[in-house]
């Protein structure tokens, strides 16, 4: 994964090590984040508590940027085909065609996510919320809407880290999970509706932690596979404290 400009350093998997661009130089976790260390902005206090967990993203503002943006572009082409036809322009017309295609697939993305937002919602909670690697907890989750749709449900534990960088005048940003683990899996209902499973952080792991171009993220992942409507498809962030 690149690293962002003016961080040359690149994070080079879960518990081993660092290297330079460049450079075959080797550097350990805790020698790159010694390095770094100006740059790390302090994680906040985690109660020791029971924690309820806020999804990463809302389908409902996504929902909005995507329906103007559709409506912004369907019209456009709409506007720019009639007058391509109506001058019998058709080699012109015959261009359009593949942005009028696009059109149509922002158009399918949107009833989609309206659909999506019918779906039950899951609730999650963790009930040791001061985590550390090595340490366990456990999540315990529950629906608003009904789970009755639900016929397959797989809960992930995910390390990811994020790295933003900049290529000419665009900002890219790179995901890599560097953990994925099976928390739960069933097809029951009674087991889908609520229940509760117990998750280990990896003990040869990075905690949370954040900087101005690079983060280390860990999250709950929920997928509830719905037959024939959009799935149930949630992320749930949380803090890993230092050990």
């Amino acid at each position: 994964m690149n690293a962002p400009s003016g961080n040359p350093r690149n994070l080079q998997g879960l518990t081993g090590t660092m290297s330079d661009f460049g450079s075959d130089q080797t550097r350990t976790w805790d020698e790159y984040f010694s390095d770094v260390e100006q740059d790390e902005q302090e994680i906040a206090e985690v109660p020791a508590g029971p924690q309820r967990l806020k999804a990463a993203s809302s389908q409902k503002m996504l929902l909005i940027v995507v329906l103007v943006f559709a409506g912004f572009w369907d019209t456009f082409v709409v506007v720019w085909l009639v007058m391509a036809i109506g001058q019998r322009e058709w080699l012109m017309a015959l261009f359009i065609i593949p942005f009028a295609l696009f059109g149509l697939g922002m158009a399918a993305f949107a009833i989609y996510l309206l659909l999506s937002l019918f779906n039950p919602v899951p609730e999650v909670v963790l009930q040791q919320a001061h985590i550390t690697p090595g340490s366990t907890s456990t999540v315990q989750w529950h629906w608003r809407g009904s789970s009755q749709r639900i016929r397959r449900l797989h809960i992930q534990l995910i390390g990811r880290e994020k790295a933003r960088y900049t290529r000419g005048t665009k900002t890219h940003v790179d995901n890599h999970d560097f953990c994925k683990v099976t928390i739960f899996q069933s097809e029951d209902p009674s087991e889908i509706s609520n229940g509760s499973a117990s998750f280990q952080i990896p003990s040869r792991t990075m905690h949370s932690w954040k900087a101005p171009n690079n983060s280390i993220e860990w999250l709950i992942h929920i997928h509830g596979d719905i037959a024939r409507w959009p799935d149930v498809n949630e992320e749930f962030p949380f803090e890993v404290s230092p050990a």
